[in-house]
């Protein structure tokens, strides 16, 4: 019974040397990373993409100078963000997305199908829910998260975020046309 033992225990403890513990062989299908870090860097990655594609549609496709503007300054400022992103993904040896994943793909196509005040309105709203969204996972991502590096990198970007978000709603002032009548009750 007690040679059984030992041999059990032995067989375990080689088990762990060979693959390591199971946390580790979980963090190792995420490139070192664990799933809650791996997927706030996916997602942060993927949604700066988005952020260029469509600032570099709103260039195209707005014919307000205001949002043509903001797409430009977006643009801008997510490479600058990607890049910075890009750094991190190295040194976890992970790969950077080359591509929008399905769900920007779809919102592309959407805001590419339409034009004038309504592609406007669309792409402010789109970049108004995306900032939130994003605002959300960063301020998670600071709190829990686990990697030095990405954890760090969500907490510098997080007042960034904030100002683009309100950058984001003042353009609603800028798409939405003042009403020329004034409802006056009293």
């Amino acid at each position: 019974m007690i040679i059984r033992g030992v041999f059990a225990t032995m067989v375990a403890a080689a088990f762990f040397c060979v693959m390591g513990t199971p946390a580790r062989a979980q963090e190792d299908n995420y490139g070192g990373l664990n799933a809650m870090d791996h997927k706030f860097a996916q997602n942060a990655a993927a949604a700066g993409l988005a952020k260029i594609s469509l600032g570099q549609l709103a260039q195209e496709k707005s014919q307000n100078a205001a949002v043509k503007e903001f797409g430009k300054f977006m643009v801008s400022e997510n490479t600058k963000l990607s890049e910075q992103l890009k750094v991190i993904f190295a040194q976890e040896k992970l790969q950077f997305p080359a591509n929008l994943n399905d769900e920007y793909e779809a919102a592309y196509k959407r805001l590419a199908q339409l034009s004038g005040a309504a592609f406007d309105k669309a792409y402010v709203q789109e970049m108004l829910d995306e900032y939130t969204q994003d605002i959300a996972e960063y301020e998670l991502q600071s709190s829990s998260g686990q990697d030095a590096a990405i954890t760090q990198f969500a907490t510098k970007t997080l007042p960034t975020l904030r100002d683009y978000l309100k950058a984001a709603t003042q353009m609603v002032v800028q798409i939405e046309p003042a009403d020329p009548k004034p409802n006056k009750k009293r």
